[in-house]
């Protein structure tokens, strides 16, 4: 009898992680282009540069600098500072494509630190 609720918790969990797995690459389909800029001196800058570029040729374009302080660049050049609760995390770039998502973002950019940027691309390898 113990093991039922375990059961059934773990049928829940696993029904929530398909829901989440579509969820996710629902978003992502929906932006026909994303960009991530890697390197180690003036990633933010470059962001900034290119997501000013892509709106002056009309594409409506979110990018995310995670320079010193972290902050979304909207389609209208306005930043908004990306409030933390410590170091940022997965839930952090999922809130940034629903965002993305919402207001219809053509392009998403963001900069990554290197040392990500070289992980991702040791675990594809």
């Amino acid at each position: 009898m113990k093991v039922l609720p375990l059961i059934f918790a773990t049928i829940v969990f696993l029904l929530y992680l398909i829901y989440e797995r579509i969820s996710l690459n629902r978003h992502r389909n929906a932006i026909p282009l994303r960009i991530s800029m890697t390197g180690t001196r003036g990633k933010s800058s470059v962001v900034r540069m290119l997501a000013s570029v892509l709106r002056e040729d009309g594409k409506k374009v979110i990018a995310k600098t995670t320079g010193s302080q972290a902050r979304l660049v909207l389609p209208d050049a306005h930043e908004v500072e990306v409030t933390r609760r410590g170091v940022t995390s997965i839930i952090e770039e999922k809130r940034l494509l629903k965002a993305a998502v919402k207001i219809k973002a053509e392009i998403q950019q963001q900069r990554k630190p290197e040392h990500q940027a070289r992980r991702r691309l040791s675990a594809l390898l």
